[in-house]
């Protein structure tokens, strides 16, 4: 990186991180981080910029020579910089960056517009083109967790970063957990290839958080939209809930039963569903429903608040003992279920789905009796006509 030139720095006593910024040459940056705009899971999907007539016009004006705002990346290796460094020697610590060890922070877009005018000049144009001097700012020596809070509260006003993928950007700690708890487990994150649940432990990591954020509060209806901007408000949360990832081995275990060992008992007993209960397309399409998967999860939570890890533990085995080695063909009783949902009268049927599957759950909970869940959808009912 010949041209990186080192023009400022700052410490942000809040985030306890360092600011550099710099300028090189737009040749040197799209040999930097060209690629990552396929492998940064901290923005936002890239747009085609045909469809863009903002990101058209941008394409044009670089071409004729426009400055464009700052780009900011983070910078995931230690380069042992310290703020006591002259710029000089911050220079020469920087200059032998490789793409894999910065992350696109905030400007992917500009990044890809940049790449569509590469590609479309020729020669002297082109040449001049990659000439061009862009800013930069890089976060270096930056947590995890200030990296997670400042990429939300860059992209939280931007409505191409759905909800789901800053929930998802929130709760990348958890992916961690769970992955060391359930190593075969696959989520499949917001914004990069879209694939479809085709066997058991196989979610959209969207799913599993709102599943994970039924748990931790006992309750099927979570609103999400409130459960970001809560969390953009104090970034005290993020050191407090990474720590609280840390400590809470017991709680995680529990919840990671249901995407895990119950979801494999489920998809093996349930192999030909299909057959008798066309509302589902297979077996792995059980846990895959969200209403489905909050409500087990909310029922748990409930039961992990009020009895604790152990209690439930004795739960979760009589109900895998039954899944795996009972006598019944539907021991959860999904026919009785979906012919309930059937005959539902509301408009809301997720909602109603949500909340029957919890009270079902948490009648099993309280009597752990896993050969009478067609007693439990029954109460569950009764309870939802109350």
């Amino acid at each position: 990186m010949e041209t990186l030139r080192v023009v400022d720095k700052q410490f942000d006593t809040k985030l306890g991180a360092i600011s550099i910024s710099i300028t090189m040459s737009i040749r040197d940056y799209l040999m930097l981080c060209g690629d990552r705009i396929k492998n940064s899971h901290y923005q936002r999907r890239v747009l085609p910029p045909s469809r863009n007539k903002v990101f058209k016009r941008l394409i044009q004006d670089l071409k004729e020579g426009c400055t464009i705002p700052t780009i900011s990346l983070a910078i995931l290796s230690d380069k042992k910089i310290n703020y006591e460094d002259t710029l000089a020697e911050i220079e020469t610590k920087l200059k032998p960056i490789h793409s894999e060890e910065v992350s696109i922070l905030d400007g992917i877009q500009r990044t890809n517009c940049l790449l569509q005018v590469r590609s479309e000049l020729k020669e002297e144009q082109l040449n001049t083109f990659l000439s061009n001097k862009l800013r930069l700012e890089l976060w270096v020596n930056i947590s995890m967790m200030s990296l997670l809070y400042r990429m939300v509260a860059l992209n939280a006003g931007q409505t191409a970063m759905t909800l789901r993928h800053q929930l998802e950007i929130l709760h990348t700690p958890l992916k961690g957990k769970l992955s060391e708890l359930i190593p075969e487990l696959e989520l499949f994150e917001e914004g990069k290839e879209v694939r479809k649940r085709v066997k058991s432990l196989q979610y959209q990591f969207a799913d599993v958080i709102e599943g994970f954020m039924s748990f931790i509060q006992g309750d099927p209806e979570i609103d999400k939209q409130n459960e970001v901007a809560q969390r953009l408000e104090r970034i005290e949360f993020l050191e407090s809930h990474s720590n609280r990832l840390d400590d809470t081995n017991n709680q995680l275990e529990t919840f990671a039963f249901i995407i895990g060992d119950l979801d494999l008992a489920v998809c093996e007993k349930y192999e030909k569903i299909r057959e008798w209960l066309p509302e589902y397309s297979g077996s792995y399409s059980i846990l895959a429903s969200v209403p489905t998967l909050t409500g087990i999860c909310a029922a748990w939570g409930k039961g992990y608040l009020k009895y604790g890890s152990e209690y439930m533990r004795l739960v979760s085995d009589g109900l895998l003992e039954e899944i795996k080695n009972g006598d019944l063909e539907d021991p959860l009783f999904l026919r009785m279920f979906s012919e309930i949902k059937q005959g539902s009268q509301t408009k809301r049927i997720g909602e109603f789905e949500r909340r029957l599957v919890y009270r079902a759950f948490l009648e099993y909970i309280e009597e752990q009796d896993p050969t009478q869940f067609d007693n439990y959808w029954g109460k569950a009912l009764r309870r939802e006509g109350e």
